[in-house]
C-alpha cells in the first residue's frame, strides 16, 4: 500500500485537473466513504450504472428514481452523476472538504465505480492524504471549495499544481506570476508590479477575505469598524463610523471578490442598506470593477457613494501597509523599491 501511494504521489506532476467532490453530510458514511474510498453521488438511483456511458442513460434512470421532481432538477442531478462516474479521468485530483474534522482530503481519483452498501453508484479515489489543514490553501482555493455543488471542477489559479505542491508538505506556492526580465523603463516596471500585486492580492484577499481587508484599512482611516460574519449580509459586509462608539459618519460597506463586475442590481442594495441604517456615506468595492451603467454614476454619487475597484484596494493598501495588523502583512509581505 505505501509503495502504490508513492508511486500515486509521483505521477502528480501529470495531473491535469481537479475536482471538489463533497461527501456525505453524515460522519458514519464520510468515514465509510474515507475508508473504503467509494465517494458517491447520491441522485436517489440504486444500482450500477458502470455501463451506462451516455448522460441520457443515466438520466433515464435518475428521471425513474425521482419521478416527482422537475425535469430541470432531473437533468441536474443526472448530469453530476454523470460527471462523477465517467467525465473525470483516472489520475485527475479529488478533493474533499471534511465536515468532521474541518481538514481536507486528497487523493486520485481511480478509473473504476462501484456501488456502496446501499446501492448506490459512485466513483473509486485512492485518498493520499486526510488531514490536510485548511489554513495550507489560499483563500482563492478554499473560496471555490465553498461551491454549492456536490461535484465541480476546481480549474482556476493553478490549482492542480498548487494542491500537488501541497500535497508534497509544502505551503500553497499560490498562482504562477509572470516571469522573465523586468523591464528597464521605469513606467513599464511601475506597471508590471502593480499587476503583480493586484494579481497576488486577488488570490489572497479573495472571498470574505478581502472583506476584513476592508475593515482593516478603514480602522486605519480611523473608522470604529463591525465585520459582518461570512454568509448572507443583506446588504451590508461592514457597518464602520467614526467617534467614540462608532455613531458619527456612518458608513455602509458592500464588498464584492473575484471576477464579477458590480451591477445596478448591487448599487441599488447598498443604498437601501444606508437608507435603512441612516448611514450618511457608502462604500461599494468590487474586484471585478463596475458596469458602465453604475460607473457612470460614481461622479453623481460622489459624496454618497464611493467605488473601490481592485486599483483603488490595491493603492490604499499599500499606502496603509505599515499600519495594518501584522497578520495581514505576512499574508501579503511587501517590501518598499525606489525606481531611478
Amino acid at each position: 500500500m505505501a509503495q502504490l501511494e508513492k508511486s500515486a504521489a509521483t505521477g502528480l506532476s501529470k495531473l491535469r485537473r481537479v475536482w471538489m467532490v463533497r461527501l456525505d453530510r453524515t460522519a458514519a458514511a464520510e468515514a465509510q466513504a474515507l475508508e473504503t474510498g467509494l465517494v458517491v453521488f447520491d441522485a436517489g438511483v440504486r444500482a450500477d450504472l458502470s455501463d451506462h456511458l451516455e448522460f441520457a442513460d443515466i438520466l433515464e434512470e435518475v428521471a425513474e428514481a425521482n419521478p416527482g421532481e422537475s425535469l430541470l432538477r432531473q437533468e441536474a442531478s443526472a448530469r453530476q452523476l454523470h460527471l462523477l462516474l465517467h467525465d473525470i479521468q483516472a489520475g485527475d485530483l479529488a478533493i474533499s472538504p471534511l465536515r468532521t474534522s474541518g481538514r481536507l482530503a486528497v487523493g486520485v481519483f481511480r478509473g473504476d465505480t462501484g456501488v456502496d452498501r446501499d446501492g448506490r453508484p459512485g466513483r473509486m479515489v485512492q485518498w493520499l492524504r486526510k488531514d490536510v489543514p485548511r489554513n495550507q490553501l489560499m483563500h482563492d482555493l478554499l473560496y471555490s471549495l465553498g461551491a454549492k455543488q456536490k461535484v465541480c471542477e476546481i480549474a482556476r489559479n493553478d490549482a492542480a499544481r498548487r494542491i500537488e505542491a501541497v500535497l508534497g508538505g509544502n505551503t500553497d506556492p499560490g498562482p504562477e506570476g509572470a516571469g522573465g526580465l523586468l523591464p528597464d523603463d521605469p513606467d513599464e516596471l511601475e506597471s508590471l508590479l502593480r499587476q503583480r500585486i493586484m494579481s497576488r492580492m486577488g488570490v489572497v484577499f479573495s472571498g470574505h477575505a478581502l472583506a476584513d481587508l476592508i475593515g482593516e484599512i478603514l480602522k486605519v482611516r480611523g473608522y470604529q469598524v463591525r465585520v459582518s460574519p461570512p454568509g448572507p449580509d443583506g446588504g451590508v459586509d461592514i457597518y464602520a463610523g467614526k467617534g467614540d462608539l462608532g455613531g458619527d459618519s456612518r458608513l455602509i460597506v458592500q464588498v464584492k471578490s473575484g471576477d464579477q463586475t458590480a451591477g445596478h442590481e448591487i448599487l441599488q442594495r447598498l443604498e437601501g442598506a444606508m437608507r435603512a441604517a441612516k448611514a450618511q456615506q457608502g462604500l461599494l468595492v468590487s474586484w471585478g470593477g463596475f458596469t458602465r451603467q453604475v460607473a457612470a454614476r460614481s461622479e453623481q454619487l460622489w459624496y454618497e457613494v464611493r467605488m473601490w475597484s481592485a486599483a483603488d484596494v490595491m493603492d490604499e493598501f499599500v499606502d496603509c501597509y505599515d499600519r495594518l495588523p501584522l497578520h495581514i502583512r505576512d499574508t501579503m509581505p511587501l517590501r518598499k523599491a525606489w525606481i531611478a
